[in-house]
């Protein structure tokens, strides 16, 4: 008999999950994805319109490191005001070489701490100026995670937040540090900011050009369903567009190509050599999410905690 199919909880996941071994791990993934060495279909994607909501499943497999999975995600963004996670998701990974599953993961924290990673290992190779400014619109768990993940991999001198609710920024500039101060408009967030991730669900753009420094990454990662509504057009027309995955943005960014707005290339083209980044007044890396990122997360999560507990029946 086939032993049981193994299920980590969030509580599992979160005892493995370490950013020096995740952020390398997700620059793995985004060069695999510039040399078209995985495979991933574009994500089934269905809209729960009279709930609000969304649930996406996320197939995967890389053949570099053997890993096969697939990720079922829910995005419901009312369920903070029921005290809920408004990003839900599970994982179930399979034996790449029988097809067989081996263990399922809750997988919430790990669409965070993937997100944040990616972000991170792009920021390293995009941005090539200072960092001495890090500013974050958004208060949720992906702004906390982008701020611990790029603290981790920067240590920026100070961080500013933005949120819609103040005082949600106040509580999470205080949880983070000494070195985070809550902004009471966007603007004083954005100014002398070097590096500027957006992660919220704003349905209109929230950051403007005007209030940008010269040579400023953004890392845009939020809006849910409308990747591109954060940032005001005047942004992407004066900006390099680079994506993790540039067939996913051919379709979620549809709206910027029809008006006429050209996506530059991948990230893991620039990583590898492949592509010089030209310099620009302002570059934009727009984290779609991609399964393979999700799979090796997970494979990663579960090789950990196999060897972490060795008692387990794993």
């Amino acid at each position: 008999m086939h032993p049981s199919v193994v299920y980590l909880t969030e509580t599992d996941v979160e005892k493995c999950l370490d950013w020096s071994l995740l952020i390398p791990k997700m620059e793995s993934a985004l060069i695999q994805i510039a040399e078209k060495s995985v495979t991933q279909p574009q994500r089934i994607m269905m809209n729960i319109h009279e709930k609000n909501g969304m649930l996406l499943a996320m197939p995967g497999f890389s053949s570099k490191d053997n890993s096969l999975g697939c990720k079922l995600v829910t995005s419901y963004p009312n369920n903070t005001r029921l005290g809920l996670p408004s990003i839900m998701a599970t994982i179930l990974l399979f034996n790449a070489d029988t097809g067989k599953p081996e263990v399922i993961l809750e997988s919430r924290a790990i669409t965070e701490w993937r997100t944040a990673a990616t972000s991170a290992a792009a920021t390293r190779r995009l941005h090539k100026g200072d960092k001495g400014v890090l500013a974050i619109f958004g208060t949720g768990v992906q702004a906390k995670a982008h701020a611990l993940a790029f603290q981790h991999l920067f240590n920026f001198n100070k961080v500013k937040v933005w949120g819609r609710n103040f005082e949600k920024a106040k509580q999470l500039c205080s949880q983070l540090g000494p070195k985070f101060s809550a902004c009471q408009n966007g603007e004083d967030c954005a100014k002398d900011a070097d590096v500027l991730v957006t992660a919220t669900y704003a349905d209109r753009p929230i950051v403007q050009h005007s209030w940008l420094k010269t040579g400023v990454l953004i890392n845009a990662i939020g809006a849910g369903i409308n990747h591109h509504s954060e940032l005001d057009e005047k942004i992407y027309r004066n900006a390099i567009l680079v994506v993790d995955e540039m067939e996913a943005a051919q379709k979620e960014l549809k709206g910027l190509l029809e008006k006429s707005i050209n996506i530059w290339g991948e990230v893991g083209a620039v990583i590898t050599g492949q592509n010089t980044l030209p310099n620009s007044e302002i570059t934009i890396f727009h984290s779609l999410g991609m399964a393979i990122e999700d799979v090796l997360t997970a494979q990663l999560v579960y090789k950990i905690y196999k060897q972490n507990c060795p008692n387990n029946q794993v």
